[in-house]
């Protein structure tokens, strides 16, 4: 017979305590989602963080922001994209 999986959890949770050991089963209880969802996220994961809880088809929040898009300023930097991408 096959053990459970149990994952320690680090972090602050509305539901769960920082420093237990939880299933996938009980983890997916705890944000609402279904136990493939959770076990996809955490599968290669030695513990669980409050940032791979987020409920299902949410817009998590990201820590790092995003990253600006290079704009075609000047006259110079718009020739040099133009013969850049031609073929050799």
């Amino acid at each position: 017979m096959a053990k459970t999986r149990r994952l320690l959890f680090k972090g602050s949770h509305t539901k769960l305590v920082d420093g237990n050991y939880y299933t996938y089963l009980e983890l997916a209880d705890a944000i609402g989602a279904k136990y493939s969802c959770i076990k996809n996220r955490l599968c290669s994961k030695k513990f669980a963080t409050p940032n791979d809880l987020y409920p299902p088809h949410s817009k998590r929040d990201r820590s790092k922001p995003p990253q600006e898009t290079l704009l075609l300023e000047t006259q110079s930097m718009m020739i040099m994209d133009k013969y850049l991408r031609r073929k050799l």
